[in-house]
């Protein structure tokens, strides 16, 4: 009985929405489809009458540039798709109530004529197709690379959603006009031209976007005068977090941009370089060894050697484990597992080495004890590099890790090689709290 009352009041509810929906339709048909204000009513209920403005105001299409920010192209990118879907979902309902005969519900409701309810949904689509315009316009230059790299990869996400949302929502809506019997052949390839043209014009979008975010990044790594390269620290590099961003953007949209690359290659667009059969994994370690030569000649000007080669450290696995996480595709890694391990044993040689080099002292052991023997040295180079780097930055704590038993591995084992050599027991600094120093090194 309680199933028997919800059915029926599932029912009611889409009568009244296939009410609603006749009644648009035939107010915009009341004046030659001339009567906008049933098509603007419909979109502000679908929480985008602003996509009216954006196709009257024709800003776009004179090559004006738009500014918005992050946040509001985000909003506006999730409420359009969300309205398609809307739209698609009642494009469907109304096909199936109306114009299949199939039933009940088509005999509680006259439907509009079939070729008045294509021109309003044609009407409709045609008022948000211009959003794409919209995106591809923004203005997102900045001298910052960094903050040009995050605008455009905002406007390359958005390009991405709307391609996508929108071919799956062609795809529907055409199949809905296919099924029905009383489809026209042209009215149904009027719809075809105007949905179809699109995914087109968006996947052009979304490689000049991609083209353009290459050569803002390439333009900064090339550029000797950029400030960002001024960094004299550790940490992670501005520019490498914003190469990664664009990586990942790139493999959680697959689907969507490695058949747009084939086309750039098919076109001569895009010529790899990397001889990799998959073509985005081309376009990405194209970029990644860009990044890593950039970040290696970069790294030359650092005054403190231990700091170079810890900044390529940082930078080289995190490049790697980024990929290693985002990649749906097997990428060729061991260039960048060499190089990684080139910079740590660099580091360890250049950091440590001359602090195990104190007990090397070819000095008789009868002079062990005194002030600069090469344990006195070896105490006192040691807390010089220990203090200089103990807050220095490994933010990731694998590598922290894995620096510290390497440190450990070298330095512990030395030290107490020597101790057990010599036969000193008398110690300021003992095995035991050496190690554990060496156990809070870095920070993240």
């Amino acid at each position: 009985m309680v199933m028997e009352e919800d059915e029926e009041g599932i029912d009611e509810d889409r009568v009244k929405k296939l009410e609603h929906i006749k009644g648009l339709v035939m107010e915009f048909c009341g004046d030659n489809g001339n009567n906008l204000s049933s098509l603007e009513r419909w979109l502000t209920e679908l929480d985008v009458g602003w996509v009216l403005h954006l196709a009257n105001d024709g800003a776009a299409s004179a090559g004006s540039s738009i500014l918005i920010s992050q946040q509001q192209l985000q909003r506006l990118t999730g409420s359009w798709i969300l309205a398609l879907y809307k739209i698609n979902k009642y494009v469907s309902r109304c096909f199936h109530a109306w114009y299949r005969q199939e039933e009940v519900i088509t005999a509680t409701i006259c439907p509009p004529a079939y070729y008045e309810f294509v021109g309003f949904i044609k009407a409709i689509f045609s008022r948000m197709l211009p959003f794409r315009d919209t995106i591809v316009s923004l203005n997102i230059s900045d001298p910052s690379c960094e903050k040009h790299v995050v605008g455009a990869l905002g406007k390359l996400q958005a390009l991405i959603d709307v391609r996508d949302a929108l071919s799956t929502a062609s795809e529907q809506t055409l199949l809905s006009f296919h099924s029905s019997p009383y489809a026209v052949q042209s009215t149904h390839r009027e719809m075809r031209d105007l949905l179809s043209a699109e995914p087109g014009k968006l996947d052009q979008a979304i490689w000049e976007t991609m083209d353009e975010i290459k050569s803002a990044v390439v333009m900064s790594l090339a550029d000797d005068n950029d400030s960002s390269w001024d960094t004299q620290t550790p940490d992670i590099h501005k520019i490498t977090r914003s190469v990664i961003k664009y990586i990942k953007v790139l493999c959680i949209s697959y689907r969507s941009v490695n058949p747009i690359v084939c086309e750039a290659i098919s076109q001569g667009k895009y010529v790899p370089v990397c001889g990799h059969a998959n073509p985005l994994t081309n376009l990405i370690m194209e970029m990644v060894c860009c990044l890593q030569d950039k970040l290696s000649r970069k790294s030359q000007s650092f005054r403190d050697h231990s700091v170079r080669f810890l900044f390529l450290i940082n930078n080289s696995y995190f490049i790697s484990r980024q990929i290693q996480r985002s990649w749906v595709l097997e990428v060729p890694m061991p260039d960048l597992t060499g190089k990684l391990n080139h910079y740590i044993r660099s580091y360890l040689q250049v950091s440590w080495a001359p602090v195990l080099k104190c007990l090397q002292n070819p000095a008789t052991l009868c002079f062990a004890r005194q002030r600069q023997s090469p344990l006195a040295k070896f105490e006192s180079r040691f807390q010089e590099t220990y203090t200089a780097q103990k807050l220095w930055k490994v933010p990731d704590p694998e590598m922290r890790k894995r620096l510290r038993k390497a440190i450990i591995r070298r330095v512990y084992s030395g030290y107490t090689k020597f101790l057990e050599d010599s036969g000193i027991y008398s110690l300021r600094v003992p095995p035991k709290e050496l190690k554990k120093m060496l156990e809070e090194l870095f920070e993240g």
